[in-house]
């Protein structure tokens, strides 16, 4: 992903030096609105506080589940709303807390007697049918990450499995080729 980022712009930003200047003068006394990414690695939401504790009129608004770029990468249209608010002279609520938009992963297990067992089935069918589905909840996260990192967002390159094999693409959909997250 790092091909995509701005990172590589980074690199011909001008050196601040170790003690940039600062400016005397006072903030000025007029509204504003900080709008603060809780996944913000960039600029920590300490840091939007502490600007906002320095600004007479400032609204500090703390946006879930979004980063550096708030109001690009706000899914939830939280940060669009506040703007909106506060541009129009009006009061700017909370966002929601929407929780994980991508829970993580389960830890893969050693082996198929690691999995649980499946009720109302026979326990080797049954963690046998669990390690399908499970490999292919994989699968699909892999192919929609390999879709996305396409350079051409069409074409998969082949992507190895955790356990074994690997799967690619063709024009009649996804291919497995002995793809594997449990091992049997």
């Amino acid at each position: 992903m790092f091909r995509f980022s701005l990172a590589p712009f980074c690199a011909s930003w001008p050196e601040a030096g170790p003690n940039p200047p600062v400016e005397a003068n006072p903030l000025p006394n007029v509204p504003t609105l900080l709008l603060s990414g809780n996944d913000d690695l960039r600029t920590p939401q300490e840091d939007a506080a502490k600007l906002a504790a320095q600004l007479p009129k400032a609204t500090l608004v703390r946006v879930p589940s979004t980063g550096h770029s708030v109001v690009g990468s706000d899914i939830f249209g939280c940060a669009t709303r506040a703007l909106r608010h506060f541009f129009r002279g009006e009061a700017i609520g909370l966002c929601k807390d929407h929780g994980e938009l991508l829970p993580p992963s389960p830890v893969p297990p050693s082996s198929l007697s690691r999995l649980p067992r499946v009720s109302g089935l026979k326990t080797g069918p049954g963690r046998t049918l669990l390690a399908a589905r499970l490999t292919l909840a994989d699968l699909f996260e892999h192919a929609v990450d390999a879709l996305l990192s396409s350079p051409d967002g069409i074409t998969i390159q082949p992507v190895g499995g955790l356990r074994a094999g690997f799967f690619d693409a063709n024009l009649k959909g996804l291919v497995l080729h002995g793809y594997s997250w449990v091992p049997a």
